[in-house]
């Protein structure tokens, strides 16, 4: 699941990345009509293998569909972000929870699929020319530690999750509306705390940021083929070690049936906003998002 903010209000607004701070345009008028998308509910794309190939013919144990993978490029930028956005409209616990709107994720995923297209791995896969599934990686290296973990490093001798009373403040400080911030708030507090809780000897990760498949494959198994295939591209970049960010209960089962290993849990019910849980009846029964870690090799 995604676990970025973005801090953007203006027509030029700024995003704090890790350590970094990148200027990003806000999308002046977004248009729900996508070329993308037709009314059938699928996206489609008339030549989807003319992109990088990661594995052709795949064919799904249940139902024989036949899925090609491959890795998007920077053209596939709208694509990807219409296609993620609609899905997690849909499905994504906090994401339905807070009842975020079209146009505030459209803001936030835009910038997200951006820099990963550009730095991380963003694989695609597709029965014929529908777009079926997508899994999107992104990678942090050890020069950028000291600021993405406010100085809490990856060998700490007593790593503890720590929780304030409450957010409101830091909730606030964040340009955003309301419910964009407290997502954000909470998801930048998550990954501001995983450093301590890795190895020492984690020099370099990957962040498995999203899996999706959309609603019409979900009974193919895809995912699984998704997660091994984003192993693999991590694996090409010399990185060896993995984080992922649990914040569904089914990815959290995931998780753990693949042996990831817990670092810390963050409960819903102790992050407040004014006093009171921002997260409560998770309609997924999710009660918290686990941080979890993996050793590839």
């Amino acid at each position: 699941m995604f676990r970025r903010a973005i801090t953007s209000v203006n027509t030029m607004a700024t995003r704090f990345v890790g350590h970094t701070r990148v200027q990003v345009a806000k999308p002046a008028n977004i248009v729900r009509q996508s070329p993308f998308l037709t009314d059938d509910g699928m996206f489609y794309d008339m030549n989807p293998l003319s992109r990088p190939i990661v594995r052709k013919g795949w064919a799904s144990p249940v139902s024989g569909t036949i899925v090609d993978f491959v890795k998007a490029e920077a053209r596939d930028a709208e694509l990807v972000t219409q296609f993620w956005l609609e899905g997690f409209r849909e499905s994504s616990n906090v994401c339905v929870h807070l009842g975020l709107t079209y146009d505030e994720l459209h803001e936030m995923l835009s910038n997200w699929v951006t820099e990963m297209l550009d730095t991380g791995d963003v694989i695609l896969g597709f029965d014929g020319t529908k777009l079926a599934c997508l899994q999107l990686m992104r990678y942090h290296y050890e020069h950028e530690y000291e600021e993405l973990f406010a100085g809490e490093l990856p060998g700490h001798p007593n790593p503890k999750f720590i929780i304030k009373d409450d957010y409101a403040q830091d909730i606030t400080s964040y340009p955003l509306p309301r419910n964009s911030a407290r997502l954000a708030c909470f998801l930048d507090d998550l990954v501001r705390q995983t450093g301590k809780f890795l190895p020492a000897d984690v020099k370099s990760y990957c962040v498995f940021e999203a899996t999706y498949v959309h609603k019409t494959y979900q009974k193919d198994r895809m995912g699984s083929v998704l997660i091994n295939l984003a192993v693999e591209a991590t694996l090409r970049r010399n990185v060896i070690h993995g984080v992922g960010y649990c914040v569904a209960m089914g990815t959290r089962k995931i998780a753990l049936a693949q042996q990831w290993t817990p670092l810390f849990d963050a409960l819903y019910k102790d992050y407040k906003d004014n006093g009171k849980p921002v997260f409560y009846d998770m309609h997924d029964g999710a009660m918290g998002s686990l941080q979890t870690y993996k050793k590839l090799v």
